[in-house]
C-alpha cells in the first residue's frame, strides 16, 4: 500500500496506477500459490520419508544362501533371547517354538510381552543376542536380506499408504483405478478413514505372494462387519502358508490352529483355543475379561 501511495504522483496517470495495482495484485496471488505449493510438497515429503528411508538402505552383503521355494516350509525359533540396544532388560528370553505351512498361529499376551519384537526378529530387523531363527533348517542370517524380505508379507500397526492411485497401492480390482489417495488435495482424490486405510493395507499384504504372512493387530480400526471380512480374507489367502497374527482381540484366536501366549518376554502357554480355555490359564482370564466387556 505504501508503494502505491508513493507511486501516485502528478507525473503518473490513473491508468499507470491501475496497471501497477493489477501487477501487484497478480503477484500477490502468484506468491500465495507458490507458498501453498511449497507447503503441500513439504507435507508430501514428510509422508514419503519412511519409504525413502527404507529404499535407501544398503545392506552391503553377499548372497550366501538361496531361498528354495517349496510347497511346505518350517520356521524354528531356537532358544532366542534379545534385548534392545542400550537396554538392560531382555525383551525376549529363551524363546523356542516351530511354525509350519498350512498352519495359522496367533501370538497373544499383555502389552510389552514381546509379541511385536518376536516378529521383528523374524523379519531380520534385529539379530538375537543368543539362539537362532531357522527357515527350512537354515539360519535366516545366511540369506540375503533383500531376498528374505521378499519372502515375507507383513502388516504392522504403523502401516503407510502412498499418496498415489489406490490400484497402485493395492494389486487387484478392489477399488476404482482412477481414484487417488491423498489427505492434501481435492478433486478425484479420497481421504480414507482409519478403517478404510487398514483394510487397504490388509488387501495389499495378502496380494503379495509370500511364504510367510505376518499381521500385527490387523483389525484395530475396523468395525465388527469389516473385522469379520478381514479375518476371512486373512484365512483364505494364507491357508497354504505360514501365517502369524498378533492381536489383543481374542475373538480371532478361535479361528487359528494354535495360540502362543507370551508374558514378560517368555512363552508361558501354547495350544488351541479349546485346550487353553479348559485350563486355568492367563489366556482364559484374558478371554473371559473380553467376553464380559461385550455382554
Amino acid at each position: 500500500m505504501l508503494l502505491l501511495i508513493g507511486y501516485h504522483t502528478e507525473n503518473n496517470t490513473i491508468s499507470d496506477f491501475i496497471l501497477l495495482f493489477g501487477v501487484i495484485n497478480a503477484s500477490s496471488y502468484a506468491l500465495n500459490d507458490i507458498v501453498t505449493s511449497i507447503s503441500i510438497l513439504k507435507k508430501i515429503d514428510i509422508l514419503l520419508q519412511p519409504f525413502t528411508d527404507i529404499i535407501s538402505v544398503n545392506f552391503k552383503e553377499e548372497k550366501k544362501q538361496e531361498i528354495i521355494k517349496r510347497d511346505s516350509h518350517t520356521i524354528e525359533f531356537r532358544n532366542i533371547s534379545f534385548r534392545y540396544p542400550n537396554q538392560t532388560k531382555y525383551a525376549l528370553r529363551d524363546i523356542s517354538f516351530t511354525l509350519q505351512s498350512n498352519e495359522s498361529t496367533a501370538i497373544v499376551g499383555t502389552n510389552g510381552a514381546g509379541k511385536t519384537t518376536l516378529v521383528k526378529l523374524l523379519c531380520g530387523f534385529y539379530k538375537p543376542d543368543s539362539g537362532e531363527i531357522l527357515f527350512d533348517g537354515i539360519n535366516i542370517n545366511e540369506f540375503n536380506m533383500d531376498e528374505w524380505h521378499r519372502n515375507i508379507s507383513t502388516l504392522f500397526q504403523d502401516f503407510k499408504l502412498l499418496p498415489i492411485k489406490i490400484s497402485e497401492n493395492i494389486k487387484g480390482n478392489f477399488y476404482d483405478d482412477n481414484v487417488f489417495i491423498s489427505p492434501l488435495l481435492s478433486g478425484n482424490f479420497i481421504n480414507p478413514s482409519g478403517g478404510e486405510m487398514q483394510m487397504m493395507a490388509l488387501l495389499r499384504a495378502v496380494q503379495k505372494k509370500s511364504s510367510i504372512y505376518i499381521f500385527d493387530e490387523p483389525t484395530t480400526n475396523l468395525d465388527i462387519m469389516k473385522e469379520k471380512e478381514a479375518i476371512e480374507l486373512f484365512k483364505e489367502h494364507t491357508k497354504d502358508h505360514i501365517s502369524i497374527m498378533i492381536s489383543h482381540r481374542l475373538s480371532h484366536t478361535k479361528l487359528v490352529n494354535r495360540i502362543i501366549v507370551m508374558d514378560e518376554g517368555r512363552i508361558i502357554e501354547k495350544g488351541s483355543h479349546k485346550e487353553l480355555i479348559e485350563k486355568d490359564t492367563l489366556y482364559k482370564k484374558m478371554y473371559e475379561k473380553q467376553v464380559k466387556r461385550y455382554k
